[in-house]
């Protein structure tokens, strides 16, 4: 480090270089540069030649305030380092950070902002908008200058001081979004890596790379500077710095990778060669001589080649050695994927997609914001949901629209051995040929009709057929064959005296097939004895006879038991749903005796990589299934699924058990655990996810072993459920846990075992209803999920004891579990409207929020976010088909959307007001819409055309439907009448009139004879359609009807009311058969107060009253009126002999806690009053308001002492500050830690909380109460 100082002729000149133990005090400018001819550099300091240069102002600036500062040295950028040496250079921008960081002051010179104005200095209300504006808060480097120094002063142009950085923290905290917290000082380490991204995403620099290397002292990472690497691989460096420093937690980018990864198909291809014993350049290299090679590399216009050919052609290590000829000549950016069907995380189109787009992502990490989009809200989900196909395809096509992407040539390998969604990724490739002009495929497969069906329609694709050029094939093969005795005869003795005749044998019988000689070399390999003979015996000519004569060589081994062994174990291989571990071989086997030794055996079919069993190729496992299986599987498959299954169920008895991989805390998030070494699940990981599957698949009902095996799933699930739970959640896969249990609730007879039955289905309603507090924290099993079950849950009551002793109930909860039978969480906004799919398998939800959820009905999982509308969405529909969901906003348009891919269909507009409803009819062509502008329209679903608007009501329409045959459209009004329209003539057919209030909601029944509505009147109303006579008025409820249907036979109506009721009407009698009611009425507790000793709660209502409540035993004490609003702030005075309530109508009262009596009432704010709070001496009270005051009172004589003006937002004060509520958890702070301790189900959601002592308070929107308490005062359980 060099140092500036005043020389003696008024100039300044540079200290020789200084170590860090010897540098003085100084200070160090931050400024935003010119051009290079304006700034003074290191060549002019030594020169004295820069005195001229517009520059020169800032350095005369800097060691004037210097000085001003009794500092004798300064530092400015521009001319203390030379910048001619790289190593200096590299040295210095890697330390700014520190140096900026140990400057006695830093001056912040702004050259865009002045404050002097005809020699008058402005104040800041004249020259802020400019310091907002100014340059220097765009600029890369200046983060850190910002931030690194102790002491940074802000100064003007005209060298006035504006104020530091403290005086200025929150205008500096607006323009830039920097946490006040780090302007403040605290460490940035303390800062996610997201945000500290985020404080950089949109500052400009010079030079490129600059955006990278400005961040390096951010981070607290060093690395080498390289002018001219590109933005990208600096980010990309810089990002490996990143991760590699202990004190950064993960960035948004690395989580997001993390979680798209399944597998590197660069490791893959590697693995794939050295299987098979390394890439030959001259066993691929004839296909570049190949005419259909050269035609697909060189015609802009031919974007497709399918390598085509039978098992073991050489065609994986064919593209192996494409790859690299292309990766060479770096004409195009490349991705690449392998598949192999016997392994789930490359078996599938999703893999596929992960894959490439992984890869894409990596060459170029700038494309990454294509995914962080999608990823922001769903995270590690959006990969793995049900609809995670349409979001991965529509990612990559966002990545392939880039046009930062250069050329790419996209490669798939064994699209055969894509066993789930083949269909979905071929359709994906032929229609990316017409979208994409830049995108070139290359794929291979067997000769497959399916797929040369759907590849057909290509105009421009080649089809390279390893059939048609048998000779080139034979010739590499040939190669190959020499290479592989070569490596043999090197380690075998017995083949290098038998060489020639090895080799000759084998290239007379290989035909054309690499794997077949693969085979053989690798059998060969394993001999310990070998003779020439042998060869003609035990190696025939193609694939199935050789796989013949293996499966005979396992047949035929001697040792007793051996050969059942290794049949066992083949059969479970390939019965089991994916590659299993040795570990989980020795659980599902039974046995771990000589396991090792018995997979090789059986090397000719299976394999051993990275502690994994897969079959050799794909064609060894279909050989097995087409000619051995009865060799196999003696007494079917079944036996082998029943032997997994009660392996399993004994193996998961033994080793599972609560907190298992012993967390430290009850609300240890799952995403931050991490897996102990050794993993106590390492035996049983594939049989906790797979036991269901294997189950039903090995118990069919009329064996003689079925009552057995449910009696063991039964004694199983009374044990271990709750250990099972804990563990998928754990292993992250609480969506499939769900998914099994229904699966056994699906299987199981009630009638033959009822209690099995109902254990289940109870298991199912604990596991929906706590899916979302397990799926973030494991141990809310035993703590939330068992707590808060109904007291006769059947798990609670098998699981009582599980429940910590450290939290137990004052108050009650529900007997039985309710009617809701999941609660989907996602949206952030009131949920307007709701539909089914018509196959029930999915509901879609229309939100404030402005954006539509798809939601899976089984598990409770969000499958897909709708995102286009500008403003809340009030109505929603589905297609009869189930494809498309019709949406309707207040920004009065309507969208169609594609429920599989999520694209945006059709947008309609027209209305002038709020779209209200809306609905398809039955046929899914047209789309109907009610608005607020008093019309109904009818679209086409197809064109997005208008096609009919019906005119008539007086007032908005809040109901419309399509009659059975579509030929008809009712509507519902403000207007109190319904209208019924002809859909081909627009025409207005029946009026029908009769309501005394909106009508909210209509209907019509199965028949279409008739039309039910539902209205603000109370009333339900039953019409003919053809006459228009009303025939039944239904009357009950005590407030407006929102929804109505009709039963399937058209019998019975069902109504539900903001009475809180459901009733269930007769349509022929008018009877009210039934009546479900859920809430009482409509009370918002929303305030909340202890007495000093704990022993009593208050509570305040939106009913204008304050409850009084005894703690212990949850008993209402006294209720106190009083107040014409609602009551939003309650405390008790120190002494407890009074309550002050503050309410909406404008007043405080205060309360005598024995009498009830209202002692005083406070007037004077001019808003509601949402926070008040006694002196320590109960003499004044101090209220905070709305109006944005806070005035203090006198408690005896009620005088208003003071008012106290100026605060920009509610005045509001917290009074316990160890727990606290955040994302619908209890939270507990202690020791500088902030604790998830207590995860809070969807109905005990409160209005509002309080704590005392242990003691926690819950007040509810139904007007109830919920007491808990915390062992030891405020002390929870560490386990």
């Amino acid at each position: 480090m060099r140092l500036l100082e005043c020389d003696n002729a008024d100039g300044y000149r540079l200290t020789k270089a200084l170590l860090d133990n010897n540098i003085p005090p100084y200070a160090i400018l931050s400024h935003t540069w010119g051009s290079d001819e304006q700034e003074v550099n290191f060549e002019d300091i030594n020169s004295g030649n820069g005195k001229a240069k517009t520059g020169y102002e800032k350095l005369q600036f800097c060691g004037k305030q210097a000085a001003c500062d009794n500092i004798d040295y300064f530092w400015v950028d521009t001319c203390c380092i030379k910048k001619t040496s790289d190593p200096e250079l590299s040295e210095s921008l890697n330390s700014m950070f520190r140096w900026y960081g140990k400057a006695r002051k830093c001056y912040v010179y702004l050259s865009d902002v002045e404050v002097v104005q005809n020699g008058v200095e402005q104040p800041q209300s004249m020259w802020e908008k400019r310091f907002r504006a100014s340059r220097w808060f765009t600029r890369g480097w200046t983060l850190q200058e910002l931030l690194a120094p102790i002491s940074i002063e802000f100064f003007s142009r005209d060298c006035c001081r504006l104020g530091d950085r403290e005086s200025l923290k929150l205008i500096i905290h607006e323009i830039t979004g920097i946490a006040i917290e780090a302007l403040q000082g605290v460490p940035l380490s303390k800062f996610s890596v997201d945000d500290r991204m985020k404080w950089a995403e949109n500052r400009i620099s010079t030079r490129e790379e600059d955006a990278a290397y400005s961040l390096l002292g951010i981070f607290g990472v060093s690395m080498s500077v390289i002018y001219g690497e590109g933005k990208d691989k600096a980010f990309r460096r810089l990002n490996r710095e990143i991760e590699s420093n202990p004190d950064n937690p993960p960035s948004p980018d690395k989580r997001c990778l993390t979680d798209l990864f399944t597998t590197d198909p660069r490791k893959d291809k590697q693995r794939i060669e050295e299987l098979k014993g390394g890439l030959l350049l001259k066993v691929y290299e004839w296909v570049f001589k190949n005419a259909e090679y050269q035609q697909w590399y060189n015609d802009q216009s031919n974007r497709l080649l399918w390598v085509r050919g039978d098992p073991g052609k050489g065609k994986t290590m064919l593209l192996c050695g494409i790859i690299d000829e292309i990766r060479i000549s770096n004409n195009y950016a490349l991705a690449y994927f392998f598949c192999q069907s016997n392994v789930d995380t490359i078996n599938s189109a999703i893999s596929v997609l992960r894959g490439l787009i992984y890869m894409l992502l990596d060459e170029q990490p700038s494309l990454i914001r294509h995914l962080q989009k999608e990823y922001e809200v769903p995270g590690k989900q959006l990969f793995e949901g049900i609809n995670a196909w349409v979001a991965l395809s529509n990612i990559l096509k966002n990545i392939l629209h880039d046009e930062s992407l250069k050329p790419i040539i996209l490669i798939i390998d064994a699209l055969d051995e894509c066993e789930k969604d083949m269909a979905k990724l071929l359709r994906l490739i032929v229609s990316s040929l017409t979208e994409f002009p830049r995108v070139k495929w290359l794929v291979s497969s067997r000769n497959w009709s399916e797929i040369e069906e759907a590849l057909g329609p290509i105009e421009e694709r080649t089809s390279l057929n390893l059939e048609l050029n048998t000779h080139t094939v034979s010739i590499a093969v040939d190669w190959y064959v020499r290479d592989r005795v070569e490596k043999l005869a090197r380690i075998k003795k017995n083949i290098k005296r038998n060489r020639k005749t090895v080799e000759s044998y084998l290239l007379e019988n290989a035909n054309g097939t690499f794997l077949w000689v693969a085979l053989v070399c690798q059998n060969l390999e394993e001999l310990r004895f070998f003779t020439t003979s042998m060869l003609q015996d035990y190696y025939p000519r193609e694939l199935d006879p050789l796989y013949e004569r293996m499966l005979q060589q396992i047949l035929n081994i001697k040792e007793h038991g051996v050969t059942k062994l290794c049949l066992q174990l083949i059969a479970i291989v390939i019965v089991a749903f994916r590659p299993i571990t040795l570990c989980e071989l020795a659980c599902l086997i039974g046995s771990e005796i000589y396991l090792e030794e018995i997979i090789q055996l059986c090397g000719s079919f299976l394999i051993v990589r990275n502690q994994s069993i897969f079959f050799v190729h794909k064609s060894a496992k279909d050989f097995l299934l087409e000619n051995a299986a009865e060799t196999i599987f003696p007494n079917g498959i079944g036996k082998v699924n029943e032997k997994i299954f009660l392996n399993s169920i004994i193996e998961m008895s033994n080793i599972l058990k609560e907190n298992i991989y012993d967390l430290r805390h009850p609300g240890f998030p799952t995403n931050k655990v991490k897996q102990p070494d050794p993993d106590p699940l390492a035996y049983i990981r594939y049989s906790c996810t797979y036991w269901v599957n294997h189950f039903m698949g090995g118990n069919p009902p009329k064996t003689e072993n079925h009552v057995q095996n449910n009696n063991k799933v039964y004694n199983f699930l009374t044990e271990h459920l709750l250990h099972w739970l804990e563990v998928m959640s754990l292993m992250e896969n609480i969506s499939g846990c769900i998914v099994a249990i229904s699966s056994l609730e699906n299987y199981i007879s009630v009638e033959k075992a009822p209690e099995l039955f109902a254990y289940i289905h109870d298991a199912k309603r604990f596991a929906l209803y706590n899916r979302v507090g397990i799926e973030q924290a494991p141990l809310q099993i035993y703590c939330s999920a068992l707590f808060f079950a109904p007291e006769n849950s059947i798990i609670r009551k098998t699981f009582q004891k599980c429940i910590p002793s450290w939290i137990y109930k004052i108050s009650r909860t529900r007997s039985s579990w309710s009617a809701a039978l999941q609660t989907l969480e996602g949206h952030s906004g009131l949920v307007w409207s709701i539909a089914f799919s018509p196959d029930g398998t999915k509901v879609a939800s229309g939100s404030n929020d402005k954006t539509i959820r798809l939601w899976d009905t089984a598990t409770g999982e969000s499958l897909q976010t709708f995102e286009n509308h500008s403003s809340s969405v009030h109505s929603i529909a589905f297609s009869p088909d189930g494809t498309k969901v019709a949406s309707g906003s207040i920004d009065l348009t309507i969208r169609l959307w594609d429920t599989a891919t999520d694209e945006s269909l059709q947008t309609f507009k027209g209305h002038s007001g709020s779209v209200l409803s809306i609905a398809f009819s039955p046929d899914g062509t047209k789309v109907a819409s009610g608005s607020a502008d008093k019309t109904i329209r009818l679209w086409d679903t197809v064109t997005g055309e208008s096609l009919q608007t019906f005119e008539g009501h007086s007032s908005w329409v809040w109901s419309i439907v399509f009659s059975p045959d579509g030929t008809k459209v009712a509507s519902g009004s403000a207007d109190e009448t319904i209208r019924l329209w002809d859909t081909v003539t627009g025409e207005s057919l029946q009026t029908f009139k009769g309501h005394s209030g909106s009508v909210q909601s209509i209907v019509f029944s199965p028949d279409g004879t008739k039309v039910a509505s539902g209205s603000d009147d109370e009333t339900i109303r039953l019409w003919d359609t053809a006459t228009g006579e009303s025939l039944q008025t239904l009357k009950g409820h005590s407030d407006s009807v929102h929804s109505i249907v009709f039963s399937l036979d058209g019998t019975k109506v069902a109504s539900g009311s903001d009475d809180k009721t459901i009733r269930l009407w007769d349509t022929a009698t008018g009877e009210s058969l039934q009546t479900l009611k859920g809430h009482s009425d409509w009370v918002h507790s929303i305030a909340f107060a202890f007495s000093p000793d704990g022993t009593k709660v208050a509570s305040g209502s939106d009913d204008e009253t304050i409850r009084l409540w005894d703690t212990a035993t949850g008993e209402s004490l006294q209720t106190f009126k009083g107040h014409s609003g609602s009551v939003q702030s309650i405390v008790f005075s120190p002494d407890g002999t009074k309550v002050a309530s503050g309410s909406t109508n404008l007043t405080i009262r205060l309360w005598d806690t024995v009498t009830g009596e209202s002692l005083q009432t406070l007037e004077g704010h001019s808003n509601s009053v949402w926070s008040i709070a006694f002196s320590p001496d109960s003499t004044k009270l101090a209220s905070g308001s709305n109006d944005l005051t806070i005035r203090l009172w006198d408690t005896v004589t009620g005088e208003s002492l003071q008012t106290l003006k100026g605060h920009s937002g509610l005045v509001a004060s917290s009074i316990f500050e160890q727990y606290s509520i955040s994302n619908h958890w209890i939270v507990e702070k202690s020791d500088g830690e902030v604790r998830n301790i207590l995860w809070l189900p969807s109905d005990y959601r409160f209005s509002c909380i309080r704590f005392y002592k242990g003691i926690i308070a819950m007040g509810f929107s139904n007007g109830s109460i919920f007491f808990l308490k915390l062992e030891n005062g405020n002390k929870f359980h560490i386990i």
